[in-house]
Protein backbone atom coordinates (compact mmCIF):
# COMPACT_ATOMS: atom_id res chain seq x y z
CA UNK A 1 0.00 0.00 0.00
CA UNK A 2 1.19 3.31 -0.95
CA UNK A 3 -0.53 6.69 0.84
CA UNK A 4 0.07 9.82 -0.92
CA UNK A 5 -0.83 13.48 -0.37
CA UNK A 6 1.17 16.43 -1.81
CA UNK A 7 4.73 15.83 -0.69
CA UNK A 8 3.93 13.17 1.68
CA UNK A 9 4.94 9.35 0.63
CA UNK A 10 3.65 6.90 3.21
CA UNK A 11 4.26 3.21 2.11
CA UNK A 12 4.20 -0.27 4.08
CA UNK A 13 7.52 -2.21 4.16
CA UNK A 14 6.05 -4.72 0.75
CA UNK A 15 5.81 -1.41 -0.99
CA UNK A 16 9.57 -0.48 -0.24
CA UNK A 17 10.37 -3.60 -1.09
CA UNK A 18 8.64 -3.69 -4.16
CA UNK A 19 9.24 -0.31 -4.91
CA UNK A 20 12.24 2.05 -6.89
CA UNK A 21 12.22 5.99 -6.81
CA UNK A 22 11.60 6.02 -10.43
CA UNK A 23 8.07 3.95 -9.71
CA UNK A 24 7.23 6.18 -6.95
CA UNK A 25 7.74 8.89 -9.25
CA UNK A 26 5.86 7.32 -11.92
CA UNK A 27 2.93 6.52 -9.04
CA UNK A 28 2.66 10.31 -8.33
CA UNK A 29 2.00 11.15 -11.53
CA UNK A 30 -0.66 8.68 -12.14
CA UNK A 31 -2.42 8.72 -8.75
CA UNK A 32 -4.50 11.51 -10.17
CA UNK A 33 -6.56 10.00 -12.47
CA UNK A 34 -6.32 6.44 -11.08
CA UNK A 35 -9.49 6.74 -9.44
CA UNK A 36 -11.62 8.18 -12.35
CA UNK A 37 -10.16 5.97 -14.92
CA UNK A 38 -13.16 3.69 -14.38
CA UNK A 39 -10.62 0.78 -14.77
CA UNK A 40 -11.09 -1.12 -11.55
CA UNK A 41 -7.11 -1.97 -12.01
CA UNK A 42 -4.53 -0.20 -14.01
CA UNK A 43 -1.64 -2.67 -15.17
CA UNK A 44 1.91 -1.58 -14.82
CA UNK A 45 5.28 -2.81 -15.02
CA UNK A 46 7.50 -1.51 -12.76
CA UNK A 47 11.79 -0.84 -13.06
CA UNK A 48 12.55 -4.31 -11.84
CA UNK A 49 10.18 -5.66 -14.35
CA UNK A 50 7.87 -7.06 -12.13
CA UNK A 51 4.32 -6.44 -13.57
CA UNK A 52 1.28 -5.35 -11.21
CA UNK A 53 -1.67 -4.40 -10.74
CA UNK A 54 -2.81 -0.54 -9.23
CA UNK A 55 -5.98 0.82 -8.01
CA UNK A 56 -6.40 4.06 -6.57
CA UNK A 57 -8.41 4.55 -3.51
CA UNK A 58 -9.57 8.36 -2.77
CA UNK A 59 -9.25 9.29 0.90
CA UNK A 60 -12.45 11.03 1.35
CA UNK A 61 -11.40 13.35 4.51
CA UNK A 62 -8.18 14.20 2.93
CA UNK A 63 -8.53 16.80 -0.16
CA UNK A 64 -6.10 15.52 -2.96
CA UNK A 65 -5.19 12.22 -1.11
CA UNK A 66 -5.07 8.99 -2.57
CA UNK A 67 -4.04 5.35 -1.46
CA UNK A 68 -3.06 3.13 -3.66
CA UNK A 69 -3.41 -0.70 -3.65
CA UNK A 70 -0.30 -2.34 -5.53
CA UNK A 71 -0.67 -6.30 -6.46
CA UNK A 72 1.49 -8.87 -8.72
CA UNK A 73 -0.41 -9.24 -11.33
CA UNK A 74 -2.85 -12.28 -11.75
CA UNK A 75 -0.58 -13.59 -14.61
CA UNK A 76 2.63 -13.66 -12.20
CA UNK A 77 5.83 -13.34 -14.46
CA UNK A 78 8.07 -10.28 -15.31
CA UNK A 79 7.85 -7.80 -18.29
CA UNK A 80 10.09 -6.21 -20.55
CA UNK A 81 12.65 -5.14 -17.91
CA UNK A 82 15.32 -7.24 -16.68
CA UNK A 83 16.55 -7.56 -13.02
CA UNK A 84 18.98 -4.91 -11.93
CA UNK A 85 18.14 -2.75 -14.90
CA UNK A 86 18.36 1.13 -14.25
CA UNK A 87 14.80 3.15 -16.42
CA UNK A 88 11.99 3.33 -17.43
CA UNK A 89 11.00 0.00 -19.12
CA UNK A 90 14.38 -1.18 -19.70
CA UNK A 91 15.08 -4.41 -20.89
CA UNK A 92 16.82 -7.61 -20.67
CA UNK A 93 19.26 -8.42 -23.82
CA UNK A 94 18.70 -4.92 -25.03
CA UNK A 95 19.66 -3.26 -28.14
CA UNK A 96 23.21 -1.52 -27.78
CA UNK A 97 23.14 1.77 -25.99
CA UNK A 98 22.05 4.71 -27.71
CA UNK A 99 23.45 7.98 -25.88
CA UNK A 100 21.00 10.98 -25.79
CA UNK A 101 21.19 13.66 -27.95
CA UNK A 102 20.32 17.36 -26.90
CA UNK A 103 19.55 20.18 -29.39
CA UNK A 104 19.53 23.72 -27.60
CA UNK A 105 19.08 27.05 -29.05
CA UNK A 106 16.38 29.64 -29.04
CA UNK A 107 12.58 29.55 -30.06
CA UNK A 108 12.70 29.03 -34.15
CA UNK A 109 16.02 28.45 -34.55
CA UNK A 110 15.40 25.19 -36.29
CA UNK A 111 15.52 22.68 -33.11
CA UNK A 112 13.50 19.89 -34.38
CA UNK A 113 14.66 20.03 -37.73
CA UNK A 114 18.45 19.38 -36.11
CA UNK A 115 16.76 16.78 -33.37
CA UNK A 116 15.43 14.96 -36.78
CA UNK A 117 18.79 15.09 -38.49
CA UNK A 118 19.94 13.50 -35.05
CA UNK A 119 18.34 10.54 -35.45
CA UNK A 120 19.70 7.32 -36.12
CA UNK A 121 16.58 5.19 -36.28
CA UNK A 122 12.73 5.35 -37.47
CA UNK A 123 10.08 5.90 -36.33
CA UNK A 124 10.71 9.23 -34.84
CA UNK A 125 7.95 10.37 -32.04
CA UNK A 126 8.10 13.93 -30.57
CA UNK A 127 6.44 14.48 -27.07
CA UNK A 128 6.14 17.91 -26.60
CA UNK A 129 5.86 19.72 -22.83
CA UNK A 130 3.37 21.77 -24.26
CA UNK A 131 1.51 18.22 -24.61
CA UNK A 132 2.16 17.52 -20.92
CA UNK A 133 0.37 20.86 -19.83
CA UNK A 134 -2.83 19.93 -22.51
CA UNK A 135 -3.35 16.46 -22.12
CA UNK A 136 -1.74 16.35 -18.33
CA UNK A 137 1.17 14.52 -16.99
CA UNK A 138 -0.03 10.92 -16.49
CA UNK A 139 -1.02 11.05 -19.92
CA UNK A 140 2.23 12.19 -20.92
CA UNK A 141 4.28 9.61 -18.66
CA UNK A 142 1.92 6.80 -20.54
CA UNK A 143 3.13 7.81 -23.98
CA UNK A 144 6.74 7.66 -22.71
CA UNK A 145 6.25 4.45 -20.74
CA UNK A 146 4.77 2.88 -23.98
CA UNK A 147 7.20 4.73 -26.52
CA UNK A 148 10.03 3.21 -24.30
CA UNK A 149 8.55 -0.74 -24.26
CA UNK A 150 8.28 -0.28 -27.79
CA UNK A 151 11.86 -0.76 -27.86
CA UNK A 152 12.61 1.16 -31.28
CA UNK A 153 12.98 4.09 -33.33
CA UNK A 154 13.52 7.71 -31.43
CA UNK A 155 11.70 9.51 -28.83
CA UNK A 156 12.09 13.42 -29.39
CA UNK A 157 11.10 15.28 -26.38
CA UNK A 158 10.51 18.82 -26.87
CA UNK A 159 11.18 21.81 -24.60
CA UNK A 160 12.56 19.51 -22.13
CA UNK A 161 13.80 22.32 -20.07
CA UNK A 162 9.81 22.72 -19.64
CA UNK A 163 9.00 19.54 -17.98
CA UNK A 164 7.14 18.85 -14.91
CA UNK A 165 10.04 17.72 -11.81
CA UNK A 166 8.32 13.83 -12.19
CA UNK A 167 8.23 14.16 -15.69
CA UNK A 168 11.68 15.21 -16.00
CA UNK A 169 12.62 12.32 -13.83
CA UNK A 170 11.08 9.83 -16.36
CA UNK A 171 13.03 11.23 -18.71
CA UNK A 172 16.35 11.34 -17.13
CA UNK A 173 15.62 7.58 -15.83
CA UNK A 174 15.39 6.51 -19.29
CA UNK A 175 18.43 8.80 -20.54
CA UNK A 176 20.72 6.63 -17.66
CA UNK A 177 19.53 3.65 -18.68
CA UNK A 178 21.19 3.75 -22.16
CA UNK A 179 18.88 1.90 -24.03
CA UNK A 180 16.50 2.19 -27.29
CA UNK A 181 14.57 4.34 -28.20
CA UNK A 182 17.04 6.88 -28.61
CA UNK A 183 16.36 10.13 -26.84
CA UNK A 184 16.55 13.39 -28.90
CA UNK A 185 15.85 16.48 -26.36
CA UNK A 186 15.30 20.19 -27.69
CA UNK A 187 16.17 22.71 -24.90
CA UNK A 188 16.29 26.54 -24.56
CA UNK A 189 20.29 28.10 -24.86
CA UNK A 190 22.52 25.28 -22.77
CA UNK A 191 23.84 28.13 -20.50
CA UNK A 192 20.36 28.73 -19.48
CA UNK A 193 19.46 25.45 -17.74
CA UNK A 194 19.70 24.74 -14.01
CA UNK A 195 19.38 22.03 -11.87
CA UNK A 196 18.19 18.73 -12.70
CA UNK A 197 17.62 19.81 -16.90
CA UNK A 198 21.21 20.77 -16.76
CA UNK A 199 22.60 17.69 -15.00
CA UNK A 200 20.53 15.93 -17.65
CA UNK A 201 21.67 18.06 -20.46
CA UNK A 202 25.49 16.86 -19.11
CA UNK A 203 24.96 13.25 -19.96
CA UNK A 204 24.19 14.29 -23.76
CA UNK A 205 27.89 13.39 -24.73
CA UNK A 206 26.38 14.78 -28.54
CA UNK A 207 25.52 18.44 -28.02
CA UNK A 208 24.13 20.49 -30.42
CA UNK A 209 23.68 24.33 -30.08
CA UNK A 210 22.04 26.65 -32.22
CA UNK A 211 22.52 30.22 -33.00
CA UNK A 212 19.33 32.66 -33.51
CA UNK A 213 18.39 31.69 -37.21
CA UNK A 214 18.96 35.30 -38.25
CA UNK A 215 22.12 35.15 -37.89
CA UNK A 216 22.49 31.49 -40.20
CA UNK A 217 20.85 33.48 -43.07
CA UNK A 218 23.17 31.47 -45.73
CA UNK A 219 21.39 27.91 -43.94
CA UNK A 220 18.08 28.88 -45.23
CA UNK A 221 17.47 27.17 -48.42
CA UNK A 222 18.40 24.25 -46.80
CA UNK A 223 16.63 24.46 -43.69
CA UNK A 224 13.87 25.29 -46.14
CA UNK A 225 14.58 22.26 -48.18
CA UNK A 226 14.89 19.88 -45.05
CA UNK A 227 11.12 21.12 -43.70
CA UNK A 228 9.72 20.65 -47.38
CA UNK A 229 11.16 17.00 -47.36
CA UNK A 230 10.34 15.76 -44.14
CA UNK A 231 6.40 17.48 -45.02
CA UNK A 232 6.34 15.81 -48.20
CA UNK A 233 5.27 18.62 -49.84
CA UNK A 234 7.27 18.98 -53.25
CA UNK A 235 5.35 18.30 -56.00
CA UNK A 236 3.50 15.27 -54.85
CA UNK A 237 6.91 13.44 -53.17
CA UNK A 238 6.78 11.00 -50.19
CA UNK A 239 8.65 12.82 -47.25
CA UNK A 240 11.91 11.09 -47.75
CA UNK A 241 11.64 10.57 -51.48
CA UNK A 242 14.81 11.61 -53.48
CA UNK A 243 14.03 14.84 -55.70
CA UNK A 244 14.77 18.11 -56.40
CA UNK A 245 16.29 20.80 -53.81
CA UNK A 246 15.63 24.03 -53.67
CA UNK A 247 18.54 26.17 -54.50
CA UNK A 248 17.35 29.23 -53.11
CA UNK A 249 14.36 30.47 -50.63
CA UNK A 250 12.17 32.41 -52.77
CA UNK A 251 12.70 28.85 -55.29
CA UNK A 252 10.79 27.22 -52.60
Amino acid sequence: MVALHGDTLICNQAATDLLSATDIALLRILAADLPSTGAPRLPLTLESGERVEVRGLPVESVRDGVVLQIERARNGGRGDAGPGTAGVGTVAGATPSVAPVLVSGPPGSGRTTQARSAARSTPFTVLTAASALLDGPAEWARRLDALVRARQGVVCVEGVDLLPPDLLALVAAHAAAGHAPQLVLTSGPAESLEGPVAALAATCIDRRELAPLASRTAELPELVAAMIDGLGAATGREPGEPGSRCTSAPAC
